[in-house]
């Protein structure tokens, strides 16, 4: 019998060797004359970022082989962003995440979890971030508000000063550059009017958005978003 070790790796394909990988699984395993079928290994990985990578798999003990291949992860289906809210459950995935990421459709609930959406923006500026609902049912007559923001000194901000744009998607057949790829694109942001009916198992993104006055005094504000 043949005793072998099977071993991926991961790297950034820009790093020299897969010797500095940040992901690796290994199964060991023996193999024997006149096995059938023949014995097939299975090795997990996990690939991070929307960037160029580099998986290597070795086979070392009684026999040796080594094969890598250069994978390319578009942008949009980068999952390694985002963090769960705490009103999330085993029914709805519930997340946020900065306003510049491309939300696909298929990509999982973050495992990060972080206690509220945040959003930074100075005096005369408007920024927003993106609500992300992921329901295992689907969701009939959603509606979205947002509360007065409140401040120091009992400061606030309206909520006539903040916006609700869902995310719409539209289907690229042709990519146009090498940040692009084929499938759903979330591209259209719409005024959210009324209600809206939400799918289950996907992602659907909504855009949470302030607009600081001129004389907004600095400080940590607070709000609520209904659901």
């Amino acid at each position: 019998p043949l005793t072998l070790e099977a071993s991926a790796f991961v790297s950034r394909a820009s790093e020299p060797a897969p010797s500095s990988a940040r992901a690796s699984s290994r199964q060991s395993c023996t193999l024997t004359a006149g096995d059938s079928p023949p014995l097939a290994i299975t090795l997990p990985y996990e690939l991070e970022g929307p960037d160029a990578q580099r998986l290597a798999i070795t086979i070392a003990g009684d026999a040796s082989f080594r094969a890598v291949a250069k994978i390319e992860v578009p942008a949009l289906h980068a999952a390694h962003y985002g963090a769960s809210l705490p009103d999330a459950s085993p029914s709805l995935g519930l997340w946020w995440c900065a306003s510049g990421w491309k939300v696909s459709r298929q990509r999982p609930v973050p495992s990060a979890t972080c206690a509220a959406m945040i959003i930074r923006a100075a005096a005369n500026e408007a920024e927003a971030a993106q609500l992300v609902l992921r329901p295992q049912q689907p969701l009939q007559n959603l509606t979205v508000s947002i509360s007065d923001l409140t401040g120091p000194g009992d400061a606030q901000i309206a909520a006539s000063q903040l916006d609700v744009l869902r995310v719409r998607y539209v289907h690229v057949a042709q990519p146009t550059d090498a940040s692009s790829t084929i499938g759903l694109w979330p591209d259209p942001l719409p005024p959210l009017v009324g209600a809206v009916d939400v799918p289950a198992n996907r992602n659907s993104p909504f855009w949470i958005r302030v607009r600081v006055p001129t004389d907004q005094p600095p400080g940590l504000y607070r709000g609520e978003i209904t659901l």
